[in-house]
């Protein structure tokens, strides 16, 4: 029998992203937070298909505008 003294339970990921970017010395700095490890993936997975709809499908995304904005690509400027 397992004790409930026993149990462990790890830490959501964004708080272990967020010790990570504490260490790192970037903890304090207020444009990087842990959604900012998403959008660079999501970025370089649209630098290297050069698809949107690929990205926003990785990223969990419906929306192609949201996903364009969370990787700060500005579809409607031509590029980004």
């Amino acid at each position: 029998m397992a004790s409930s003294a026993l149990r462990w339970r790890s830490p959501p990921p964004w708080e272990a992203i967020s010790q990570i970017l504490t260490r790192a010395g970037l903890g304090e700095a207020l444009d990087v937070r842990p959604s900012s490890v998403a959008a660079w993936a999501g970025r370089r997975i649209f630098e290297e298909t050069g698809r949107i709809d690929v990205a926003a499908q990785r990223l969990g995304m419906r929306s192609l505008d949201r996903a364009a904005r969370f990787i700060g690509w500005e579809w409607a400027a031509g590029g980004g």
